[in-house]
């Protein structure tokens, strides 16, 4: 269950490639706040500020992208999560005598407008009072930091709709935090999952650990879902014809991965049906265990006890429906292209197989049909390999090539294959960031495995706009390395340092070179971008490439950043030494940052005493506005 995505924070969306294509996904979590002291590792001083309190929080949305926040994002939580957290005098090891328990499975609620009405709640979410998930805490109590806890503290999250405060074990889903393992990142969750439990609603947090000099900031969680989406659509080519597919087939008695289109012979008129392996969501109760990967903290389901399914059924939509005639309109299996949930099955070691008849009408006024048996496809298991927090869409178009046959008698085929179109599957890295605060441009961020890509493409016409325009004048964009010797790298520093913060950020421009993967620059600009399936889709062409490619193996953070409204700073002259006091100007001083700031209640002899250190301002400069990416490939 490593794949991620962040309510508020990065959107994953549509990557169309030839034979595949990625689908859309999203998801982040608003904040919650709290406080309370424990003091068996050492005193705090009561009498400190705010820095004391323990607050959680799950992020803001950056700059440039939509944002999941506040009442949105704890819609997805159903208003609710659970927070297991610990301190330290050494790390975390599992053992009680140093994992002292702070936070047993603490229960934050959310409700609007409700920000600032207690010290525990700053952000819209509350822990003081509520009963825990945990029985053992009837009422939970204000915490704070304990600075005694030197090597720190550490918290796990989880979310469903389908528990109660406390636990009870008729709960669809019953979750335990555990203590086995041979390491921290072991001891994570045992979950019960019974017969209709909604797997939608089911979220789990990083493994977070906040060192002691963090104690002042946020904890901020990243949550994940944990189950995948799955979807079907079809849509047609055949020239002068329409096209309604009539039954799909199945093995109805499989016991195990059907691997032959014989073996199909069982007839569904009214839903899609597949063959293939996938996880038993009704009938049965499964349980899996949730981990935490020790490289990244996300979380990851092992020693799963689960029955399965030997065929895949999902909507009915497509029932006598006539089938859309371009990707952008395919007929899907649920009403508004909607997802069925599923599993995640990551060990999938066998295709999925597809045979469905259908029928193909002229459109000539004659009405004339043609009936197409057995038609057929299969999946590689490269695409089936669901995880948790996915969405897989599989778009199919039928043309005039199929593997069916036009008569019972099956001597013959006709119109050969339906072919694969597209499959879509968004993964764990951002497969598709689209900056939303650029008036006439999408522009468009892709991942692969190893390296990330670039698009600009016009919101009016859809056409890809050639990046030849790099400057810092407003309408154009800058493509930047990021380093930093102060300021975190993310999108909301960047955006501070462009409107003239000196906060340790370094924009260095970056020159682009053309050519088709000709050699490994820090950037160029290509025409082609690699698919799922290893070929290449093609952005422009060779003379006009339309993407900005980025080897990840170089290791750097890039800001493609778009002028909208150029920033120029104020300037600012020296006063001069035999200058008069003005009651009527605006006197600056400077400080060793090389910040200019007003200074106030300057009286006449404090002028004449500190003149050599005064400034007055020239000119008032342009406030600038910045619609910025982060296209970050370190630690890639």
């Amino acid at each position: 269950m490593k794949k991620s995505f962040e309510f508020a924070g990065y959107w994953k969306a549509a990557v169309i490639a030839k034979g595949f294509a990625m689908a859309v996904a999203v998801a982040l979590l608003a904040g919650c706040s709290g406080k309370e002291y424990v003091g068996e590792l050492g005193d705090l001083d009561l009498t400190a500020g705010a820095e004391d309190l323990i607050t959680f929080n799950a992020g803001t949305s950056a700059l440039t992208r939509a944002p999941f926040a506040g009442a949105d994002a704890a819609a997805k939580l159903s208003n609710h999560f659970v927070v297991y957290g610990t301190k330290h005098s050494v790390a975390e090891n599992g053992y009680a005598t140093n994992d002292k328990l702070v936070f047993n499975n603490y229960n934050l609620s959310w409700k609007d407008g409700s920000a600032g009405t207690s010290l525990s709640n700053t952000s819209g979410w509350e822990y003081v009072g509520n009963t825990s998930y945990s029985a053992a805490t009837t009422e939970q109590s204000i915490k704070y930091w304990d600075y005694g806890a030197t090597a720190g503290y550490t918290f796990y999250a989880f979310s469903s709709s389908d528990i109660s405060y406390p636990a009870q074990a008729s709960d669809p889903i019953v979750i335990t935090k555990t203590l086995k393992g041979t390491n921290a990142w072991q001891k994570g969750y045992s979950v019960k999952i019974k017969n209709g439990a909604n797997l939608d609603g089911l979220y789990f947090s990083d493994r977070k650990a906040v060192a002691k000099a963090d104690f002042n900031k946020p904890v901020t969680f990243k949550f994940h879902s944990f189950g995948a989406k799955v979807r079907v659509g079809f849509y047609e080519t055949i020239p002068g014809y329409t096209v309604t597919i009539k039954r799909f087939y199945y093995e109805k008695y499989a016991t195990e991965a059907t691997t032959d289109f014989t073996k199909m012979t069982d007839a569904d008129e009214d839903n899609f049906r597949a063959a293939v392996q996938n996880v038993k969501k009704s009938g049965v109760n499964n349980e899996v265990t949730v981990v935490y990967d020790i490289s990244d903290n996300t979380p990851s389901i092992v020693n799963t006890t689960v029955t399965y399914n030997y065929d895949l059924t999902l909507g009915s939509n497509i029932k006598g429906k006539t089938l859309g005639t371009t990707s952008n309109t395919a007929t899907y299996d649920r009403e508004g292209a909607a997802y069925t949930d599923v599993f995640p099955f990551e060990l999938i070691s066998n295709p999925m197989l597809i045979k469905c008849d259908y029928v193909i009408t002229s459109e000539d006024g004659q009405g004339e049909t043609l009936e197409i048996s057995g038609a057929k496809v299969a999946i590689p298991v490269q695409y089936l390999q669901w995880s948790g927090n996915c969405c897989y869409t599989y778009l199919f178009k039928i043309t005039e090539n199929t593997t069916g046959t036009t008569g019972l008698s099956g001597d013959k085929e006709g119109l050969f294959p339906i072919t694969f179109d597209a499959v879509s599957v968004s993964t764990d890295v951002n497969d598709q960031s689209t900056l939303t605060t650029v008036d006439k441009y999408d522009i468009t961020s892709y991942r692969t495995a190893t390296d990330v890509y670039l698009v600009n493409t016009d919101k009016t016409t859809g056409n890809v706009i050639i990046p030849t325009a790099i400057g810092d004048e407003s309408g154009n964009a800058q493509v930047y390395i990021v380093t930093s010797t102060g300021a975190e790298i993310d999108e909301v520093n960047i955006n501070t340092y462009l409107t003239g913060t000196n906060n340790g950020l370094s924009l260095e421009p970056l020159k682009i070179k053309t050519g088709d993967h000709a050699g490994q620059f820090a950037a160029e600009l290509v025409s082609k971008v690699p698919a799922a399936d290893g070929t290449y889709y093609t952005i422009g062409d060779a003379t006009h490439p339309g993407a900005v490619h980025f080897p990840s193996e170089m290791g750097y953070a890039y800001a493609y950043v778009y002028c909208k409204t150029k920033h120029v700073n104020p300037t600012y002259t020296k006063v001069a030494a035999g200058a008069v006091w003005s009651s009527t100007t605006t006197y600056y001083t400077l400080s060793s940052s090389g910040v200019y700031s007003a200074a106030s209640g300057v009286t006449e002899a404090y002028f004449n005493a500190n003149k050599s250190s005064l400034y007055t301002q020239t000119t008032a400069g342009t406030p600038g506005e910045y619609a910025v990416m982060l296209l970050d490939t370190r630690g890639y």
